[in-house]
């Protein structure tokens, strides 16, 4: 056990935490699920101290396949965000909602970044969508008129 280790209950093997267990820390964050030699592997769930929490899978202690980031209560500035992991981070399918600001994103990135095909949907109707190198950016107003955006390597390219 760590020297910040509170408890743990679950089961062990060869004196590792090993098979369904949950592990309590003295700063207030905790672990519920599967381990594998000491480590968080299979499905469980995650909570930080400062309140993010964490629901999916984990290989050799990190999140790693399907899961979801829940921002801690009353922080709207961190989004929700569901899909693929690959080494502790975002990387393939996933969804992002950022509460504060109305903003989502669904489509593929790549360690944290958008990439590939997607779309971010804006408050007020605008929708970016595409291949995110290259996509093309729809507006619809209140009054029916649109806009629409031709981007290039980032730049807007026509309208």
């Amino acid at each position: 056990m760590s020297k910040q280790e509170k408890i743990y209950s679950g089961e062990m093997k060869d004196g590792l935490r090993h098979g369904f267990g949950r592990c309590d820390w003295s700063d207030g964050s905790w672990y519920a699920g599967e381990w594998l030699n000491d480590k968080k592997h299979g499905y469980g769930m995650d909570v930080k101290a400062n309140g993010v929490r964490y629901m999916g899978e984990f290989v050799n202690g990190m999140y790693e396949g399907f899961g979801t980031v829940y921002p801690a209560s009353g922080d709207s500035s961190l989004p929700l965000a569901s899909g693929e992991f690959k080494n502790g981070g975002l990387s393939g399918l996933v969804l992002l909602k950022y509460s504060e600001t109305g903003v989502a994103y669904a489509g593929q990135m790549k360690d944290m970044e958008d990439f590939g095909f997607g779309c971010w949907y804006y408050p007020g109707g605008k929708i970016r969508a595409g291949e995110m190198t290259n996509p093309v950016s729809l507006e619809i107003f209140s009054d029916g008129r649109h806009s629409v955006v031709h981007w290039k390597n980032c730049l807007q390219h026509g309208d």
